[in-house]
């Protein structure tokens, strides 16, 4: 995870050979749970439970 423009996190994840969409379940499944993640982590502090299961 990196700082973005004006200090907001941002976070690249680049899938080879999937490069306009994400045909492959594990992938999708990996992207889901990563997008998860980054919200969690970027302010989700629980009060209003948790919209992905971790």
């Amino acid at each position: 995870m990196q700082a973005g423009g004006r200090g907001k996190r941002s976070q690249l994840v680049i899938y080879d050979g999937l490069e306009h969409s994400l045909v492959d379940s594990d992938a999708r499944a990996d992207m889901l749970q990563k997008s998860a993640d980054f919200l969690l982590a970027a302010g989700n502090d629980g009060q209003r439970g948790r919209p992905f299961p971790l």
